[in-house]
């Protein structure tokens, strides 16, 4: 969580920080290095994703460093419980770059809470949520 607790279970609308430790066995381009984290339903539908290379990470720090850090300041998800799958590549996210994929590395599940501030509670079921407003 937030606190840099280790956490199974977020509230919707609550933030999160997720720890990936990584073990270098070959010689890896830190430089060129990118990372795919995957939100999945349980048929393995993406749900949201984090891609490094469209948000301009640099991982030469990984070097001397043997782990990184996701933070989604909200988690806007329905109530369900997603599977996280983790793939690293160097260079582009093509199949031939694959350095590593983790299928269900881990699973988190998501409490239904009040992200609108309404006194309701999102509903169940796989899906993100956008936020927004509706006006007239």
């Amino acid at each position: 969580n937030n606190r840099m607790e280790a956490v199974s279970e977020v509230i919707s609308g609550e933030s999160l920080i997720i720890r990936i430790g990584v073990e270098k066995i070959n010689d890896i381009d830190f430089k060129n290095l990118t990372v795919a984290l995957n939100f999945q339903d349980n048929y393995e539908n993406n749900i949201a994703s984090f891609i490094t290379d469209e948000m301009g990470v640099d991982f030469s720090y990984l070097e001397k460093q043997e782990y990184f850090y996701f933070k989604i300041p909200a988690v806007l998800f329905r109530a369900e419980s997603y599977f996280i799958r983790l793939m690293m590549f160097e260079g582009s996210t093509k199949i031939e770059n694959l350095l590593d994929k983790i299928e269900n590395a881990t699973t988190l599940q998501v409490l239904p809470g009040d992200i609108w501030n309404t006194a309701k509670i999102n509903r169940e079921g796989y899906s993100a949520i956008i936020m927004g407003e509706c006006f007239f």
